[in-house]
């Protein structure tokens, strides 16, 4: 509790008054509020639903999903399980959800390789039909056999290294990060007392505020 005075003259502290009555100084700041009040939860969640990781928030370990208290501030955060994650987040004084995606090295080298060779099977794969041979009928089924099949087979190599290389390039920007699920308040201020009266010289008031 603070207290304050408005225009002129002291007002005794309700808090004073019971400090006094406790023997404890009036400024003095007391250490009866657990430590855990100090400490945010934050949920951890795998960015994608068929994945799971073991996950090391500061000094607290679990597995996702699941929820963590941590104090606020810089914490290291590592993840291995679906791949591994390494890094630092900067935890509010607010609850909040870290949803934890791994970068594919597997899927963007897979897409490397997979992208060239779609277009290329797309764009010679119907010049097999040339080995076609036979009578007139069955060569002519053969070449159009090997027209239609080959740019079909290579447009959907060529669509899966794509999807291959999206996947990863890497998290997406909401993740690894810490998204709030709360808000940031700032405390009422309460008045606690009131007093007037007067003076030699006109009169005084004062007001007990609590923040």
């Amino acid at each position: 509790m603070i207290a304050g005075t408005v225009l002129c003259g002291p007002v005794p502290s309700a808090r004073a008054d019971d400090a006094g009555k406790s023997g404890t100084p009036a400024g003095t700041a007391t250490a009866s509020a657990p430590a855990a009040q100090g400490l945010v939860p934050v949920r951890l969640l795998a960015y994608a639903t068929d994945d799971a990781y073991r996950v090391t928030l500061g000094s607290a370990t679990c597995t996702t999903p699941c929820a963590l208290s941590v104090p606020p501030g810089v914490a290291a955060l590592h993840a291995e399980g679906a791949g591994a994650v390494d890094g630092r987040l900067l935890i509010p004084p607010v609850p909040g959800v870290v949803r934890v995606r791994h970068h594919d090295v597997a899927s963007q080298i897979a897409g490397v390789v997979l992208v060239p060779f779609g277009v290329m099977i797309a764009s010679t794969g119907w010049l097999a039909g040339e080995t076609c041979s036979g009578g007139s009928p069955s060569y002519d089924t053969c070449r159009t056999a090997h027209r239609i099949t080959w740019p079909v087979v290579g447009l959907a190599t060529l669509a899966t290294g794509i999807v291959l290389l999206v996947r990863g390039r890497g998290a997406p920007p909401d993740a690894n990060r810490v998204l709030l699920t709360g808000q940031l308040t700032s405390p009422p201020v309460q008045v606690t007392t009131l007093g007037v009266g007067p003076l030699a010289r006109g009169a005084w008031a004062g007001a007990g505020l609590a923040f």
